[in-house]
């Protein structure tokens, strides 16, 4: 690589690491007209997709397609000036193109199924597995209402998996959400809760996952789990700055009884109701569905104002979040040749509240957020060998391999610690050592919780990361017989909330004293 091209392509990384909007847009596409006109021709394939990036990240997201046939047109007509990764990128541009254009009603099936069929053309060409048309086919199915999904999910999780798969944390909410969706609310707890304990703070999680494994308890009758679950997803919300993000949120608040909390998150989420972005639009439609249904029998003249809908009470607002929702599904089972929408709807519109008091009344006490960890941080640069592996081992978790999980974590650690990054190590032992729990290797794993312990200590990990990991040991610390160790963090951890110290008796059991870390972990620090 010559000095002007590695020039060329630092300048595109740089930009595609800028805030995505019409700057950032017009900027790569001053670089992309620059390099047509005066090279270097091997960073064009670099710039031509950070264009289509920045098109795909912003509204109207539809124009990406434009510039994604531009890019693939002039990689195929120029294959010598293709780097490997390039090559790679050019998959992942499929991989996005047949998302979006599934998430818009007016692109014609045909041309989503010729991408979905050029995808795995190139697979095939560079020996890769087809795991991602198959992940799309599948939701395409899923979302359509086919009868096939099943199917088509089962193939997608027989697939071998390659570095243009999810990461783990994502492959996990997708077969949680399938699996709670599809009646089997069991199977999805116990995909979703080891994952949701390792702090994944990918885009979208811990959010995501935490609105499908809320539901599952409430479907299975773990209440108290649920609410546990939701102050979790409140905490994470309230620490990124955002709201809550998942359309499930609304039909958590209309399951568990919380009517006016369900339309207060409505009120503040409301332009999620006209969103420019079809499926994002229709799904919080369905789940607003929901909840202004139950709002509507229990009373229909109760006031409302919407911003975004000319409405004054709930009967208005129940008709047209309803007509709107019953208009758009419409379009979409149009274009998909099937009425799974409409018979999505009707099935929200059926939902009620669970039998019993579901209580989300805070904590006593009030503690901060909790901060994402140095590791998840980390893994929004993915540059970093041990972030490599530490994602090869959210995969083999999601794929239910908890032994290839394991050596890859503890891989992971040691070049964390090679590298001087000591919480990122003791992170990636945490996250072994739970595998070792969860599997045959009940001693090795105190043994690899107690280094990864020392190794946060040592590296300066925040409160909430050191919480959770001292939590998770305590049972393998217990059945070992190091009661004085894990309890010398315990004591540790108490000082660490004001307060609390006052308000765990001097006699409390060790149980107790957990439970009462516990009350702090659900709400965040």
């Amino acid at each position: 690589m010559t000095d002007r091209v590695a020039q060329a392509l630092a300048e595109i990384a740089a930009l595609r690491r800028q805030r995505h909007g019409v700057a950032q847009t017009a900027a790569l596409e001053e670089v992309v007209a620059r390099l047509e006109a005066e090279g270097p021709a091997e960073a064009l394939a670099s710039a031509y997709a950070g264009v289509v990036e920045s098109f795909a990240l912003r509204d109207p997201f539809e124009l990406a397609f434009v510039q994604f046939t531009r890019a693939v047109r002039w990689a195929d007509a120029h294959p010598e000036h293709l780097r490997d990764e390039d090559r790679r990128e050019l998959l992942w541009m499929h991989k996005w193109m047949a998302a979006d254009l599934i998430d818009l009603p007016s692109s014609p099936r045909e041309q989503i199924e010729q991408v979905l069929r050029d995808m795995e053309r190139r697979c095939a060409e560079s020996g890769r597995p087809a795991t991602s048309v198959r992940l799309i086919e599948y939701l395409w199915d899923w979302h359509a209402g086919r009868p096939g999904a099943e199917e088509a999910y089962q193939r997608w999780r027989a697939s071998p998996r390659d570095d243009l798969a999810d990461c783990g944390c994502y492959e996990a909410g997708r077969r949680a959400r399938h699996l709670w969706e599809t009646g089997r609310p069991v199977e999805a707890i116990a995909v979703a809760e080891p994952v949701v304990g390792y702090r994944l703070t990918c885009r979208g999680q811990p959010d995501d996952l935490l609105a499908t494994l809320q539901l599952a308890y409430l479907d299975v009758g773990r209440y108290d789990d649920a609410a546990r679950a939701h102050h979790r997803a409140r905490a994470a919300a309230r620490a990124a700055g955002t709201e809550l993000r998942s359309p499930r949120h609304l039909l958590f608040y209309t399951r568990a009884g919380h009517l006016d909390d369900g339309l207060a998150l409505l009120g503040r989420t409301q332009e999620r109701l006209v969103s420019a972005r079809p499926s994002v639009r229709l799904a919080h439609l369905h789940y607003a569905a929901a909840l202004t249904a139950n709002l509507r029998l229990r009373d229909p003249a109760t006031p409302v104002r919407l911003a975004v809908a000319p409405v004054t009470d709930v009967a208005e607002l129940d008709d047209w979040v309803v007509g709107a929702a019953r208009e758009l599904g419409a379009r979409f089972d149009a274009r998909d040749g099937v009425d799974g929408r409409h018979r999505f709807l009707a099935r929200c519109l059926a939902m009620r509240p669970v039998p019993g008091r579901v209580d989300l009344s805070e904590p006593v006490w009030a503690v901060p957020a909790p901060e994402p960890s140095p590791a998840a941080a980390a893994d929004t640069a993915a540059e970093a060998e041990h972030v490599l592996a530490m994602r090869r081992g959210d995969a083999a978790v999601a794929a239910g391999d908890l032994d290839a999980a394991a050596a890859e974590y503890h891989s992971a650690a040691d070049l964390a610690r090679d590298d001087g990054l000591l919480v990122d190590a003791g992170v990636a032992l945490a996250r072994a050592a739970r595998c070792l729990h969860l599997g045959p290797d009940q001693d090795e794993a105190e043994e690899v919780y107690d280094e990864a312990v020392a190794l946060l200590r040592a590296g300066g990990a925040g409160f909430m990361t050191l919480l959770e990991v001292v939590l998770a040991w305590v049972p393998t610390a217990l059945a070992a017989g190091r009661d004085p160790a894990v309890e010398d963090e315990l004591d540790r951890l108490e000082g660490e909330v004001p307060g609390l110290a006052d308000r765990v008796r001097p006699s409390a059991t060790l149980e107790e004293r957990v439970a009462a870390l516990r009350a702090v972990a659900s709400d965040g620090r």
